[in-house]
């Protein structure tokens, strides 16, 4: 079976002929390119060709919509100086900007948000280290964290648009092929969006407590747009949907999961069961004391399921506890993948999860959250080896 095939057959819960191991290489393959640290063999090589090389399916995600801001004006300023503009833009997650940031060097970078309600704005900080690493830049100011950014964000929720990103999904799809999945990525839930992008942890939790009518209108209208989102998604190209949640149950608790998550992901399940496609949600975070609740959301997949040492948790825990109820895709830490652990220990970490899932279990194998700047690439096929070994039906 080829490794899109094996990744399909688990996800319609179906055993293939082995287990399936797929990542995603992104940020390893970044941080190598601007340290100088490519292997020789990968230098000016396609990317798919490393995946093919080192035996590992690849994960990738792709938005399947975009929400058009109408009627809104963006500038992005890099330290001080403006270096783009663009009116009505579509935002391929909404209202994550950092697709905006400059990788080339280190700065901040200003992207405002001008209506006629007003203006808002976001705030990016990007060091040599995360530019070093691959990473992602700082999100140092948040979509609403100014109380003067209310009235802007409030009227661009009402005006913006959900339109189809289907032609990018089928090129990112083409060029995959058998490799891997595409997975059709959406905004995150609506309240993880204002925990996360909208206000900050801390902001957000004061504003559930202090002022929760005007709390629930905001978030009524960040589920609005979602549901549009979901309309559009649930009749993509995509065989599986995810929201990029970042679950974590220090952040998002039990109380919080249960009030403002499980229900609404009750209702986006049975819609996107109805199509015939399964669901997932990015729980990378502590999933300890939100274990027993994950089932009851209806979700069809914990990606990118993040084990000790990168939680408390640990897989032996999270699969007695799960079951065949969701799918686990990760499960194995990227920590094990560098220097500080032994190669020993890694056997041992690989061979744990396989002998638990065959011959009965379903998961996908990935590396957790992802492979990062320091893995070591004979660590990805070594594991690619143990599945060969250990992994088959």
């Amino acid at each position: 079976m080829t490794e899109r095939e094996r990744i399909v057959s688990v996800l319609k819960r179906k055993k293939p002929d082995r287990i399936p191991w797929a990542t995603r290489l992104d940020i390893w393959h970044k941080s190598a390119l601007r340290t100088g640290r490519l292997p020789e063999a990968y230098q000016n090589v396609d990317v798919m060709k490393i995946y093919e090389d080192l035996g590992i399916g690849r994960q990738a995600y792709c938005s399947v919509t975009k929400v058009k801001l109408n009627g809104v004006e963006i500038n992005v300023e890099f330290n001080g100086k403006t270096i783009h503009r663009e009116s009505s833009p579509e935002f391929p997650r909404f209202p994550k900007a950092a697709y905006l940031v400059p990788r080339e060097r280190p700065g901040q970078t200003v992207v405002s948000f001008k209506t006629p309600a007003g203006s808002a704005s976001v705030v990016f900080k990007t060091t040599e280290i995360l530019l070093r690493g691959g990473a992602e830049p700082y999100l140092a100011k948040h979509f609403l964290e100014d109380e003067t950014d209310r009235a802007a964000v409030e009227w661009i929720l009402d005006h913006a648009e959900v339109v189809p990103n289907f032609d990018e999904f089928k090129a990112r799809e083409d060029e995959l092929g058998d490799r891997g999945l595409v997975i059709g990525y959406m905004d995150r839930l609506p309240f993880q969006a204002l925990l996360l992008d909208y206000f900050g942890e801390e902001k957000c939790y004061f504003e559930i407590y202090d002022n929760p009518d005007r709390f629930q209108i905001l978030l009524d209208r960040v589920a609005a747009l979602y549901d549009e989102n979901l309309t559009v998604a649930v009749d993509s190209p995509a065989f599986m949907l995810e929201s990029g949640d970042n679950f974590d149950g220090q952040m998002t608790n039990p109380n919080l999961f249960k009030q403002f998550c499980i229900p609404r992901m009750q209702e986006i399940s049975d819609r996107v069961h109805s199509k015939g496609k399964v669901i997932g949600s990015h729980m990378d975070g502590d999933m300890r004391i939100l274990l027993s609740l994950v089932p009851e959301t209806g979700y069809d997949v914990v990606e990118s399921f993040s084990q000790e040492p990168l939680s408390s948790l640990t897989f032996k825990e999270a699969w007695e506890s799960w079951g065949d109820k969701i799918l686990m895709w990760g499960a194995l830490p990227s920590p094990i993948f560098e220097q500080g652990t032994s190669e020993h220990q890694f056997d041992t970490t690989v061979e744990h999860v396989l002998k638990a899932v065959v011959p009965d279990g379903l998961i996908v194998l990935g590396v957790a959250d992802q492979a990062v700047a320091n893995t070591l690439v004979r660590r990805i096929r070594r594991a690619g080896e143990l599945i060969e070994q250990f992994g088959y039906y």
